[in-house]
Formats: C-alpha cells, sequence, structure tokens
C-alpha cells in the first residue's frame, strides 16, 4: 500500500515519519507484551492486544486517507496525536 501513495515532494517525509511512529509504537507494544508474558499477566496482554488491533485499523486508514491526500491524512494523524497528549496533560 505504501508504495501506491503518490509521490508529492516534501510530504514524502511526513508519511515516513508517520509510519515510524506506527511502528515505533508497535513495536513498543510487542516489548511490553513480552514482559507481561514472562510475568504471566495474560488480562494485562489481551489489552495490549487490543491496542495492537486498534493500531492496525489506524495504520489501514492512514494509507487509504493517504491515497486521496497525504497532507490531510498526515495532519489528521498529528491532530489525533496532539489531542491524546493534551488529554495525558489535563488528567495528570
Amino acid at each position: 500500500m505504501l508504495a501506491e501513495l503518490p509521490a508529492t515532494g516534501p510530504t514524502d517525509n511526513a508519511v515516513c515519519d508517520v509510519m515510524a511512529g506506527f511502528f515505533r509504537k508497535g513495536t513498543s507494544l510487542r516489548t511490553a507484551a513480552n514482559v507481561l508474558a514472562r510475568e504471566g499477566l495474560w488480562d494485562e496482554i489481551q489489552i495490549l492486544g487490543r491496542v495492537l488491533f486498534e493500531l492496525r485499523i489506524n495504520v489501514d486508514y492512514f494509507l487509504v486517507m493517504a491515497r486521496d491526500n497525504v497532507e490531510r491524512a498526515t495532519a489528521a494523524v498529528i491532530d489525533a496525536w496532539l489531542v491524546g497528549r493534551i488529554k495525558e496533560f489535563e488528567t495528570s
């Protein structure tokens, strides 16, 4: 799917940055699941499994959106990330 995205210049780096962010999050979640598995915390692993599934949906949706409008897709991911960070800040 990534190869199908139009080459549009400066936004190519933004797409790579977004995909790298998704990859980092997925890698962190998998590492956390391995730690929990060593401790036998299976219920917590199921929660991380749900988060990984949601991440996969987000990646697929981003790629579909990016085919039509790379800038809009990238902005949507960044906006969602910022909203999440603001919510974390407000609850702490």
